[in-house]
């Protein structure tokens, strides 16, 4: 399928080269910006170097309602989509001392309003699993520069909000090639360091990850948020007690959801329950969204043998979060757990139905419950709009007397 990339900014003269060159490698666009005349010559010109398509659409930074008829169009695309970010002002920064009330148009034509932009279609390219964001920045945002620091610091906003795109929902390689090359280049740059930390988490490289954050241990401005995440990378690599004593050197007074959140895990692997409880209990207040600690806190109980406990815990993890399948999962598990093989009143697909359902016959077997496994079993398979050939097998097993 086509590539599409959307245009913000697209008549630049940085974009136009961007675009000549998108469009000979035969990608479609969406060109926007406030020229029309240009844009219009800029997608034919497009369209002759080898474009199936490029469209053009009226937007301004600095008018939101301007950006949902582009969002919608999006949304109605078919392939990947792609964006990348040219727009910007920068008045002389003698014309903006005069009247700082042109400061507002700066930050909102440089920072603000491609963030916002790039917030609201980001869910559409996380749907599609795939996706490129390209974002001009400046040697003004990196270094600062006299004569236009106000547009500086715009462009120091939009870097850092691109640099946790990249470390949020971006391809966790190139993310970690990215702040390689960035700390060979600039050596020594915090932002850096713990840019690669990150990154090397979400590619799963916990032991690496352990490394990077030592970098930024050991840096002048290491804060306690930095501690955190090096003792989330230390647990990660199986260094429970490293990561204890990271935890415990960290003042009192820095609370948050994820400091709190490691030390009730940490709490858990000592078997400390009611400081384990505690933690998760704190943790939940100082968050908005629960789910993940509630159903982590469900699962402690749940090891403990406290199933009634853990089953109001992920109930409580599904009415904040009704999609959260691990959930749906380890609530079943908490009933069956009490030999209650009803499955519970909650969403589910019927897909999902029917794993439920397995996992409910496996707790029976583990009970003893050998016929009511069966029933089950038949049910999931029955339930399931495909072949489900775990339950097959299990089943199979039963009735042939071989409990596995």
């Amino acid at each position: 399928m086509t590539d599409t990339w959307i245009i913000l900014g697209a008549t630049s003269a940085i974009a136009r080269a961007f675009i000549r060159k998108q469009a000979e490698a035969g990608a479609a666009f969406i060109l926007c910006g406030r020229d029309i005349v240009d844009m219009e010559a800029t997608a034919a010109d497009a369209t002759v170097r080898g474009a199936p398509e490029a469209t053009f659409m009226p937007i301004d930074m600095r008018d939101a309602a301007t950006f949902d008829a582009v969002i919608e169009a999006a949304k109605g695309l078919e392939g990947t989509i792609n964006c990348a970010v040219f727009v910007g002002s920068m008045p002389g920064q003698a014309e903006i001392d005069s009247d700082p009330s042109l400061i507002d148009g700066v930050v909102t034509d440089s920072f603000t309003g491609p963030a916002r932009f790039l917030t609201l279609l980001a869910p559409v390219m996380e749907a599609r699993e795939q996706g490129v964001v390209v974002g001009i920045s400046s040697v003004a945002g990196d270094r600062g520069r006299l004569n236009n620091y106000v547009y500086g610091a715009a462009k120091a906003g939009f870097t850092t909000y691109l640099y946790d795109v990249m470390l949020t929902v971006g391809d966790p390689n190139e993310a970690v090639a990215y702040f390689q090359r960035a700390n060979a280049n600039d050596p020594g740059r915090i932002d850096f360091l713990r840019g690669l930390a990150k990154s090397l988490v979400r590619a799963g490289r916990p032991e690496d990850a352990v490394t990077a954050w030592k970098a930024v241990m050991e840096h002048a401005e290491v804060t306690s948020e930095d501690k955190v995440g090096y003792a989330d990378a230390l647990i990660r690599a199986d260094q429970w007690s490293e990561a204890e004593k990271v935890l415990d050197a960290i003042p009192p007074t820095y609370e948050t959801f994820e400091r709190y959140r490691l030390e009730a895990m940490v709490a858990d692997s000592n078997q400390e329950w009611n400081r384990a409880d505690s933690f998760y209990e704190t943790a939940v207040g100082l968050t908005t969204r629960p789910a993940g600690a509630l159903n982590n806190w469900g699962f402690s109980k749940l090891t403990r043998g406290d199933y009634a406990g853990a089953e109001r815990l992920f109930a409580d993890a599904l009415r904040h979060d009704p999609t959260m399948f691990t959930a749906k999962n380890n609530l079943v598990l908490a009933r069956g757990a009490q030999r209650n093989y009803d499955l519970p009143v909650i969403q589910m697909s019927q897909t999902e139905r029917a794993q439920l359902l397995h996992t409910l016959a496996l707790s029976a077997v583990r009970q003893g419950d050998v016929t009511m496994a069966k029933g089950l079993l038949r049910e999931a398979i029955d339930t399931h709009p495909q072949h489900f050939e775990a339950a097959v097998r299990a089943l199979r097993a039963l009735e042939d007397n071989v409990v596995n």
